[in-house]
């Protein structure tokens, strides 16, 4: 994930205070799912979802129904 965050810095889509901030404030696939709604957002392509981040959105639509 750092060399996300490294990426988008210096492609200037990031600021330093705000990479310090996600860095610090997500861990696991809560960072995941940020660096994949970042890499989206500036038209990278994204490949498919990591198999905890689906395990959980499985789960969460379970017992939601």
């Amino acid at each position: 994930m750092s060399d996300v965050i490294q990426d988008l810095k210096q492609k200037d889509m990031l600021s330093q205070e705000v990479a310090e901030d996600i860095s610090s404030s997500f861990s696991g696939p809560a960072l995941d799912l940020v660096m994949r709604c970042s890499k989206k957002s500036s038209g990278q392509s994204v490949k498919s979802y990591p198999s905890e981040l689906r395990e959980f959105a499985l789960t969460l639509q379970f017992h939601s129904s």
